[in-house]
C-alpha cells in the first residue's frame, strides 16, 4: 500500500533511531511529525516510481519529435561544396543556410538529450531489477529497494545531504529523526556498490551480491533500507538546525 498511517495497535518499540532526508518536491509524500507510518509494502516507493516516470517522460518527448517528422532532415542531402563556395560569393545565402542547419541541429540536440536521459533511466531500471532478483535469491527477509524507505546514521548525514543536493538540486531538504516500530526488514550496506553497478553485466551482478552480503565498511558511505512501520519523532529544517541540536 502507499505510505500511510499504520493501523497496528500496541506496537513493540525498538530503541534504534535513524534519520531520513526528506526532499521538498511538490509537497508529495511529506512525512509528518508524530505520525506513525508503514512503508510501501504493496506498492513502489517514490525512488522507483521516479525511474518509471522518467522513462515515460523522456520517451514521450522523443516520440513527439519523431511524430512531428522533425528528425527527417538528413545531413547527406546538404551540398557542402556548394555551401563552402557560397561563403566566398554570397554571404546572405550562407547566413540563411547556416540558420537552417542550426535549427535542425537544435532539434537533433533535443532528441539526443531525450535519448541520453532515457538511456540513463533504463540503466537505473536494469540495475534495480538485477539488485531485486539477487535479493530474492539470497533472502526475502531483506528489504526491497523498490518498497523501502532510505535511512542514514548520524555520522553520514552531512555526506548524504551533499550527495542528494548535488544529484537532485535543492538545499531546503529536511532531516527527520525516525523511530522504528515492530519487527521490520532492515539492511545497512555500502552505497559504493550502487555506483559500481553502472558498468558491465558481470560487474553489476558482482556489485549486487556484495551490496546484499558484505558487512558495512567503516569510513565508507552507508545507507540503511527499511521496510516496516515507523514514526517521525523529530524534524530538523536543515543540516545546520540538526547540528545545533547536537551541541
Amino acid at each position: 500500500m502507499l505510505l500511510g498511517e499504520s493501523q497496528r495497535n500496541g506496537p513493540k518499540r525498538l530503541m534504534k533511531k535513524l534519520y531520513h532526508i526528506q526532499r521538498q518536491i511538490d509537497g508529495k509524500h511529506q512525512l509528518q511529525l508524530g505520525v506513525e507510518y508503514i512503508t510501501f509494502s504493496e506498492g513502489r516507493n517514490p525512488y522507483f516510481r521516479g525511474i518509471l516516470n522518467g522513462l515515460k517522460r523522456y520517451n514521450a518527448e522523443f516520440d513527439k519529435l519523431n511524430t512531428e517528422r522533425k528528425l527527417d532532415f538528413h545531413l547527406q542531402n546538404v551540398n557542402f561544396d556548394r555551401l563552402a563556395q557560397s561563403i566566398e560569393t554570397n554571404s546572405k545565402s550562407t547566413e540563411l543556410a547556416f540558420k537552417a542547419m542550426s535549427s535542425q541541429a537544435a532539434i537533433y540536440k533535443r532528441a539526443g538529450n531525450a535519448l541520453r536521459a532515457s538511456n540513463i533511466q533504463y540503466q537505473k531500471l536494469y540495475r534495480e531489477e538485477v539488485f531485486e532478483r539477487v535479493r530474492l535469491e539470497l533472502s526475502r527477509k531483506l528489504p526491497s529497494r523498490k518498497r523501502c524507505i532510505w535511512l542514514s546514521q548520524k555520522e553520514d548525514l552531512m555526506k548524504w545531504m551533499q550527495k542528494i543536493s548535488k544529484s537532485f538540486g535543492g538545499t531546503n531538504n529536511k532531516i527527520l529523526q525516525i523511530e522504528l516500530l515492530h519487527e521490520g526488514k532492515i539492511h545497512t550496506c555500502n552505497e559504493q556498490y550502487i555506483s559500481a553497478a553502472d558498468s558491465g553485466e558481470l560487474e553489476l551482478e558482482d556489485a549486487a551480491q556484495k551490496y546484499w552480503t558484505d558487512p558495512p565498511k567503516a569510513g565508507g558511505l552507508l545507507e540503511t533500507l527499511y521496510e516496516g512501520s515507523f514514526s517521525v519523532t523529530k524534524e530538523f529544517k536543515s543540516i545546520d538546525d540538526f547540528l545545533r541540536s547536537e551541541t
